[in-house]
């Protein structure tokens, strides 16, 4: 039985269904043009990837011009949500999609559900594999008030993108209020004038600059996280693991 909206997207939207007692979250995609494509190829790819913390999904399917995937309900996230909650099931997520070789790049609010006790990642669409680079933008990737400082200043980024972004995420929940908006030099004027008190000692490792800033293994050793780089799909490289913990490679634009 379909119910009602959950989301809109770009590519598509996500609709409640109910099969006995049992409630579902189907996400509907067009796949007319290249770019709804690669989008649900990415959700497909993603949908390999088992994790407490990577929401689930049950089964896909394509038909015709569409791609369906069937995925658990979650509680889309709120401004009273604990941000060490938030902070700690995330991390974690993010260690195993980057693991797998996959960087997210577009982590905010709107992409963190929660599932029973658990928070969970969804939403697959910009999501890219690392081969032989560190650098893995596009045009339009992550959402403006999460977007890292060194794409905003027009340099390159890596992996590390998702944790600026789940810090941004995270602080702002525990601040009570947006970190960052306005336009693209109002922020960058807004993180130079950011100050952390010692109880966000963590966000500084996240929301700084890319020398600085932790990867999202370092991140889990430090909360003390157990966390797993075992993969049910096997890495590319040796050199793909250096792209992912930000240090120099050879560039390969994907």
């Amino acid at each position: 039985k379909m119910g009602k909206t959950l989301g809109r997207g770009e590519f598509g939207c996500v609709k409640l269904i109910k099969s006995g007692r049992k409630e579902y979250a189907l996400k509907c995609q067009t796949t007319k043009d290249f770019g709804q494509f690669y989008a649900s190829v990415r959700e497909e790819f993603c949908t390999f990837i088992k994790h407490p913390n990577i929401i689930f999904c049950f089964d896909s399917l394509w038909d015709d011009f569409n791609w369906y995937g069937l995925y658990e309900v979650g509680v889309p996230l709120c401004p009273h949500d604990q941000h060490h909650k938030v902070l700690w099931d995330i991390a974690k997520g993010l260690a195993c999609l980057h693991a797998h070789g996959v960087v997210h790049r577009d982590i905010k609010p709107n992409n963190i559900v929660r599932v029973g006790e658990r928070y969970k990642i969804i939403d697959f669409g910009l999501a890219r594999p690392l081969t032989k680079t560190s650098d893995t933008q596009s045009e339009g990737m992550v959402s403006l008030f999460w977007r890292p400082i060194e794409i905003l200043e027009g340099g390159n980024t890596d992996a590390r993108c998702d944790v600026w972004s789940l810090g941004v995420v995270c602080l702002s929940l525990l601040r009570g209020y947006h970190l960052f908006d306005g336009t693209c030099d109002n922020i960058i004027s807004q993180f130079k004038a950011l100050k952390f008190s010692f109880e966000e000692g963590v966000y500084s490792k996240m929301v700084c600059g890319l020398d600085k800033r932790w990867n999202s293994f370092q991140l889990c050793d430090d909360l003390c996280l157990e966390y797993s780089t075992e993969t049910s799909v096997p890495l590319v490289s040796a050199v793909h693991r250096d792209a992912l913990l930000g240090r120099d490679v050879d560039i390969d634009m994907y």
